[in-house]
Order: C-alpha cells, then structure tokens, then sequence
C-alpha cells in the first residue's frame, strides 16, 4: 500500500494583514503530474467549478443585458403620449418591444410583455 502524502496545495493562511501561506492540511487522494491533491484542490475539480461558476454569471448577465434592451425600447416614449393613446406612439412602442421579444428567452418575462402588448392594442382600439 501506497503512503499518502498531503495535498501539495499552498493555501492562504486567513486574518493576517499581508498574505502567508501554508500547506494544505488534507491528507492527498489523487495525483496528478506525481502531486498528491486532495479533493479539493484536484486541478480537474477546480477548473470543472469554475466552469459551472462562469456559465452561471454568463446566464445572470445575459438576463440583464435582456432587460436593459427592453428598457432601452421604450425609451422616447412619452407617457402622456401612452395615456392619452395616441395610436402611432402606441404603434413605435409595440415595434420596438418586438424587437425584444426576440432576444429574450425568459418565457416568463416574453409572457408579461405579450399580455401588455395586448392591453395596449385594445386601447387602441378603443379610442
């Protein structure tokens, strides 16, 4: 039986005001290149984390770049322009909310946006 050694890792030593480092504590349970790695620290598991955590921060800026294009659509819009329902106003709004329709891919927020689409061409239709 193989002897296990400890992980060949330095790891920050924490509450000092300048950075020291220590080995890792953990007893080894792979190697790699002739290193021990604990499971922690397995160069594969890290870059393995580290892509899930970067495909989570992608999703959560690219729903916001979803939503500042929406935001951006009906900028110019006056509200008194909307609550008095001027047709063609009206009209500029829905085209350039279209536009954002097709980015999106949150069926949720697509859903709320159909909804006042509608809301809005009944009024239109009203006056």
């Amino acid at each position: 039986m193989e002897k296990k050694e400890r992980c060949c890792v330095e790891v920050r030593i924490q509450g000092f005001s300048f950075p020291r480092y220590k080995q890792c504590d953990r007893l080894g349970k792979i190697i790699r290149s002739g290193k021990w790695y604990c499971k922690q620290h397995d160069p594969i598991a890290v870059k393995e984390r580290a892509k899930k955590r970067s495909k989570k921060h992608d999703a959560e800026w690219d729903y916001k770049i979803r939503q500042q294009l929406c935001v951006n659509a009906c900028k110019g819009i006056s509200n008194k322009s909307l609550k008095n329902g001027i047709v063609t106003s009206m009209l500029e709004a829905l085209k350039k909310t279209e536009g954002c329709l097709v980015v999106m891919t949150d069926e949720h927020l697509v859903e709320n946006l159909l909804l006042l689409i509608r809301k809005v061409i009944a009024k239109a239709g009203e006056r």
